[in-house]
């Protein structure tokens, strides 16, 4: 789902409950049958249908995803400090990595776990990659068995 449906979707979500809240405010505040006997059918029969819809209990919206803390690890790096100073908008976190290298990190790479090692840790496992899926598709020689004759 795209981003502006996603929105959309919460937007009306957010509209259907505030008009749940509404009816039930409305339901409260209509004195007992039989002076509003249809109203307040008719407001019963909306919330039955919000209810049933899913409507009425729209959940809160989830809380922003947390940023880096130093000291926790990510991966194989550290975080150790936060730099000082935001460029074009990109908060930047020295970080430790397990080989004992340091590596200056966007903050919202690390918060979604694009960036989990020091570019030399990372070249080094892309190439193990590379070559477990070269040997996948071009097995050495001995291992192909000669078809029977």
């Amino acid at each position: 789902m795209s981003r502006r449906a996603e929105a959309e979707r919460r937007r009306a979500l957010r509209a259907a409950a505030r008009l749940v809240e509404g009816l039930e405010a409305l339901r409260d505040a209509l004195p007992a049958p039989p002076a509003y006997a249809a109203t307040r059918a008719a407001v019963e029969s909306a919330l039955d249908a919000a209810v049933r819809y899913g409507i009425a209990a729209v959940p809160p919206p989830p809380p922003p995803p947390a940023g880096p803390t130093a000291g926790v690890p990510i991966g194989s790096l550290t975080p150790l400090e936060r730099i000082p100073g935001v460029k074009h908008g990109h908060a930047k976190w020295l970080c430790r990595c397990a080989c004992g290298k340091s590596a200056t990190v966007r903050a919202t790479l690390l918060r979604r776990g694009k960036v989990r090692a020091c570019p030399a840790c990372a070249n080094a496992a892309k190439g193990e990659r590379m070559a477990r899926a070269h040997r996948a598709r071009n097995p050495p020689a001995h291992w192909i068995e000669d078809e029977p004759a």
